[in-house]
């Protein structure tokens, strides 16, 4: 016995706790587990700051239920950077969350989300009540969301003070909220923010630009159906890499809404995304300085104007003589199956396209010869995107039409590098006996890229939905955030689209 304990602490010696934990990697013993090993608990000799990260990434609950292990757990809980969910819809919930700011060292929140329902009626003052806390002084995400329905209510949080703190701010709202956190912009300022999320909010365009203007290091920004401001223009804004915009059109068309978007001036910006929820409203795009450009998307009916370089879209239709943007390499478009033209005009302009999102959407006019096009395509028309560099498509709204099958024998016949071709179904067309039939019909076998692989897959996302979950946008980390294959990010984030 003596023997083993000895071998057992000589080894406990000689490899850190971190070694251990792995299996197999470097330094590592393998897949064989020592018999001496079983129910030694490793994970309490990782030091302190490790075990604190650890549970600041944990939901709220999740965080404090830890404190049931140990005394040393105790204390970690309350010594870790806080990561604080609350829903305010008593002021009991308000109570408990200041107990729990008041259990850590002050200054030591990370992270604060925070929800209000309608049905709190002193939700106001709660809510600035508890941005005042002590514990929130370094704090460096803040995340509110207004479940409140009332259109006229005005909101005014207390978030000046985290103005040196701050690296995520977001401000969601169910419905029209008037926003007054700009109303001071002159001196309010973030200098530290480098991701802003608006959504819903009444606010003046000298109140929007007064903050941007103080957000030296801002990288991801999202304004999606806000009102009051009719221009936004991009103007040395050094870091800022991902953009995404929407009008306020549908929610309230007599307020001053979105119309022009002028990119002037952005080095670094990779992804222009349009989150345009309903195909309503009218909204000029131009980009006329954005040397690294590569993601592009939701272009259609709600873009009345699109100027890029010097091509220039007029209701998705090209107007004018086009410069080749080498640059894009993802592109995401709603379109008219019968626009086979259209579709054409857009491969010709970006020549090195890898993947193309498309989104079928049937438009009122009179159904043309999509069969004439498609041939008169395949005899005059040499793109250079589908010869050597696009590998994906995905499909949705695809209901078996002929105008459809046209289109999609079009990309089939041309594509020669294509690798995956992919149909995303509304459930009640997601059967084997209606895929088989599709197949069929598509003639899947001729193509011109014999690696080709076509795959049907259920489109679960939710009945009212965002085309773009909100954490792809700003995950510049993440190659193409229209990729929501096994992503549960719009089921998520469902709830705010209702």
């Amino acid at each position: 016995m003596g023997v083993a304990t000895e071998k057992k602490r000589r080894r406990l010696e000689e490899n850190s706790c971190c070694q251990q934990l792995l299996s197999g990697g470097e330094g590592g013993r393998g897949e064989q587990e020592d018999d001496d090993d079983v129910g030694l608990d490793l994970i309490s000799r990782l030091p302190d700051d490790v075990l604190g990260e650890v549970i600041t990434l944990l939901p709220t609950k999740d965080g404090g239920r830890t404190q049931v292990l140990s005394r040393r757990w105790r204390l970690l809980w309350r010594s870790a950077p806080l990561n604080l969910e609350v829903r305010l819809s008593t002021a009991m919930d308000k109570e408990r969350a200041s107990a729990i700011l008041r259990s850590h060292r002050p200054g030591h929140a990370r992270r604060l989300s925070m929800t209000w329902s309608r049905w709190f009626a002193n939700y106001l003052l709660e809510v600035n009540s508890l941005l005042r806390s002590l514990g929130l002084d370094s704090l460096q995400e803040l995340e509110l969301y207004s479940d409140h329905y009332s259109v006229a209510a005005t909101l005014k949080p207390s978030v000046s003070r985290f103005a040196h703190t701050l690296r995520v701010l977001v401000i969601y709202c169910k419905s029209l909220c008037r926003l007054d956190i700009c109303m001071d912009a002159s001196s309010l300022g973030f200098s530290r923010l480098e991701q802003l999320t608006l959504k819903r909010v009444c606010i003046s365009e000298n109140a929007l630009l007064g903050v941007l203007s103080r957000c030296p290091v801002l990288r991801s920004l999202v304004l999606e159906e806000n009102v009051g401001y009719r221009r936004l223009q991009i103007r040395s804004f050094p870091e800022l890499r991902s953009l995404a915009i929407s009008n306020g059109f549908w929610l309230s068309p007599r307020v001053n809404n979105l119309g022009e978007v002028i990119i002037e001036d952005a080095p670094q910006l990779e992804r222009l995304i349009i989150l345009a929820r309903y195909q309503v409203g009218l909204l000029k795009i131009r980009v006329i300085h954005a040397p690294k450009l590569k993601i592009l998307g939701y272009l259609g009916d709600s873009i009345s104007e699109f100027e890029i370089g010097t091509a220039v879209f007029k209701n998705m239709v090209l107007v004018g003589p086009s410069i080749n943007m080498h640059t894009v390499k993802i592109l995401a478009i709603r379109i008219d199956p019968n626009d086979v033209d259209v579709v054409i005009d857009f491969l010709k302009c970006f020549p090195c396209l890898k993947k193309l999102y498309m989104v079928l959407e049937f438009s009122d006019r009179k159904l043309e010869n999509v069969q004439e096009k498609v041939k008169n395509a395949d005899r005059n028309v040499l793109i250079e995107c589908l010869d050597a560099h696009l590998n994906m498509v995905e499909l949705k709204g695809y209901w078996g039409r002929r105008s459809e099958v046209s289109l999609i024998r079009f990309f089939l016949s041309k594509a020669r590098v294509l690798e995956s071709f992919k149909f995303m179904l509304s459930d009640h067309l997601c059967n084997a006996k209606w895929i088989a039939k599709q197949r069929k019909s598509l003639r899947l076998n001729i193509k011109a890229s014999q690696g080709a692989r076509f795959y049907f897959e259920l489109d679960n996302r939710p009945a009212a939905f965002n085309s773009v979950p909100m954490k792809h946008i700003h995950d510049l980390a993440r190659d193409d955030p229209f990729d929501t294959s096994s992503c549960a990010c719009l089921h998520d984030e469902s709830r705010w689209f209702k």
